[in-house]
């Protein structure tokens, strides 16, 4: 089982507060650490600055958009990145969403799987050093990155329907799902990235999903918190498809258990304690799987819950990613 943090979903973070979760993150027991990519921090040129502050933790993006950066670009930065983070960098990478990449950056969100196919064709080899000369649809490639005191860094890619898990498993080394439950890892994910790792002859896929968790004597507080904040994905076709295939409800109802966990009360003072609330993403890695909630109360470590490190996984999704 490997547990992570995810940091940023939230709105913009500085490079300190970034800094600090990751060192926080590392001394907790974590495994690894990720960072958004969007609007705001570049995770990768965060990395440069939090690899040499960091010993162990491995470092990731989640995700890096396809379509904002060309694959030479891409492999360039990532490969110089792990100049200063050694072999404990994951290059994530997506296609993000509709809105977001016609809306936002004016760019065309057709034909998806093909894209996410060629982009790879052409970043992996980049990635390793190889000399490309790539010829296609979407990309025409000659060149290659020589950065000798750099590695390849393993590439995960955002997928969730089944064309874009059989591209991620042929082509890269796993996948990561947002509010991905057992059901959909069990019956639709799994089975579908393995296969076409095993047809391509490539090990078996990594399987990540993030979810948020909770450690808070205010379940109510939560709940309405996370009905707030995580609203807008119930309103994403492909998020909306896989929790209606976890049979999780959608948002401002009350969440499932995996949302929100009730630590021990803790007596005295119960004002203070939910004046506010702090949420944290984290990340559940199969390969192994797991989770691990962070305390989100005002004052972190206050909270009477136990330490996040010793929280384990729900059964349903340690048993789906086995």
């Amino acid at each position: 089982m490997r547990i992570g943090v995810y940091e940023g979903l939230n709105g913009p973070i500085t490079y300190e507060r970034a800094l600090a979760a990751a060192v926080e993150a590392e001394e907790a027991g974590f495994d690894s650490f990720w960072l958004t990519n969007i609007f705001a921090l570049d995770a990768l040129t965060a990395f440069a600055g939090i690899g040499p502050q960091t010993r162990r933790i491995e470092l990731g993006t989640n995700v890096i958009p396809i379509q904002t950066r060309h694959p030479m670009v891409m492999a360039q930065q990532a490969r110089s990145t792990t100049v200063f983070t050694g072999p404990r960098l994951t290059l994530g990478v997506g296609l993000s969403h509709k809105f977001l990449i016609e809306g936002v950056f004016g760019l065309s969100f057709e034909h998806r799987a093909k894209a996410m196919r060629e982009y790879l064709e052409v970043l992996q080899p980049l990635l390793a050093g190889e000399a490309v000369r790539h010829r296609g649809a979407l990309h025409k490639v000659t060149g290659q990155i020589t950065i000798a005191d750099g590695v390849a860094p393993p590439v995960l890619v955002a997928a969730m329907g089944p064309k874009m898990l059989a591209v991620a498993g042929a082509l890269s080394d796993g996948t990561f799902l947002g509010w991905a439950g057992p059901t959909t890892i069990r019956e639709h994910v799994r089975p579908v990235i393995s296969e076409a790792a095993a047809a391509a002859g490539r090990p078996a896929p990594r399987i990540g999903t993030t979810l948020p968790v909770c450690v808070t004597d205010d379940p109510a507080g939560a709940r309405a918190l996370a009905g707030k904040l995580f609203k807008v994905y119930s309103d994403v076709p492909s998020y909306r498809t896989i929790l209606d295939r976890d049979g999780k409800p959608p948002w401002p109802r009350p969440a499932s258990s995996i949302l929100a966990r009730t630590a021990p009360r803790r007596p005295g003072r119960p004002g203070r304690r939910r004046r506010r609330l702090r949420r944290r993403r984290v990340r559940r890695q199969p390969g192994g799987p797991g989770s691990g909630p962070w305390p989100c109360s005002p004052r972190r470590g206050r909270s009477g819950a136990s330490r996040p490190s010793a929280m384990a996984a729900p059964e349903g999704i340690q048993r789906a990613c086995r």
